[in-house]
């Protein structure tokens, strides 16, 4: 795996109470394309793929949707992958989890059924992946958002059934276990932190907190890396966190930041049973 110095070398320092973040993901992932080589591509890739999740169903309600630019696949894309177009695809690095994902949709899946299960599928693939930071940072993101959704279900007398994502061992632990901590002692990392992060009410506040941990994390695990494509990978999560609060606060009190306050709510509000 190659070294990136000049690349490490040349970003700008981040901390998490940042007013304004000095790089966009946007740019950044045109800076990492004219810079990060060969298999490593991939890794960096894999990351922006949730945003082709975001736009595949998209284009699934509308085919004439406008896409988010921070997905890789183009409408035209789309259209092949939805029809399974494999002659037109050929070139084009497509995982099998959207063919996987675009079967079961077409077998009458409901909306919000099928943006559980392609995010679903989409942890399962990453967390399969070989390079063991990548894979232990979508685990472990994997696994806090299922131990806050599964708390929060418990509250609110909601179906944990639907709203977990994936089926590893933790998730089954969530869906199963009767237990305050849901049977997950010495299983995960930071669980005390966690569950006091899922106790909290006020949704914004519960976000905050979530990244700063996400944030933390990566602190953690890149404590000796410097040049190395791990460095840049967490460097790229840091990143979409702060763009992500900076335009939450630039918009504050208009229409799209009531949208957003609305988004993060639907994430914690699931149908009864």
């Amino acid at each position: 795996m190659s070294k990136y110095y000049a690349l490490v070398a040349g970003l700008p320092d981040l901390s998490l109470d940042m007013a304004k973040v000095p790089l966009t993901l946007a740019d950044l992932k045109e800076l990492l394309k004219d810079t990060v080589v060969g298999k490593d591509m991939k890794l960096i890739r894999l990351f922006f793929l949730k945003f082709d999740n975001e736009n595949l169903l998209a284009y699934l309600k509308n085919p004439e949707a406008d896409l988010n630019p921070l997905g890789t696949y183009t409408t035209e894309n789309l259209e092949s992958i939805v029809n399974q177009d494999k002659v037109y695809l050929s070139g084009v690095d497509v995982p099998q989890y959207f063919f996987n994902f675009l079967d079961l949709y077409h077998g009458e899946m409901h909306e919000v059924t099928a943006q559980d299960m392609l995010t679903s599928m989409y942890y399962d693939y990453a967390v399969q992946n070989t390079n063991s930071f990548v894979r232990d940072f979508f685990e472990f993101t994997l696994n806090v958002k299922n131990i806050v959704i599964g708390y929060q279900c418990r509250k609110y007398n909601f179906d944990i059934e639907k709203a977990i994502v994936s089926s590893n061992k933790i998730a089954e632990l969530v869906k199963s276990s009767k237990a305050k901590d849901f049977g997950l002692t010495g299983e995960v990392d930071n669980l005390e932190t966690i569950l006091l992060i899922a106790e909290e009410n006020n949704i914004l506040t519960r976000e905050q907190r979530l990244d700063a941990l996400l944030w933390n994390y990566l602190d953690q695990h890149t404590v000796f890396e410097y040049f190395s494509l791990e460095k840049v990978f967490a460097y790229m999560i840091r990143i979409d966190i702060l763009e992500r609060w900076e335009i939450m606060r630039r918009q504050k009190g208009s229409e799209v930041f009531l949208q957003t306050v609305n988004q993060l709510k639907e994430n914690y509000e699931f149908q009864k049973n």
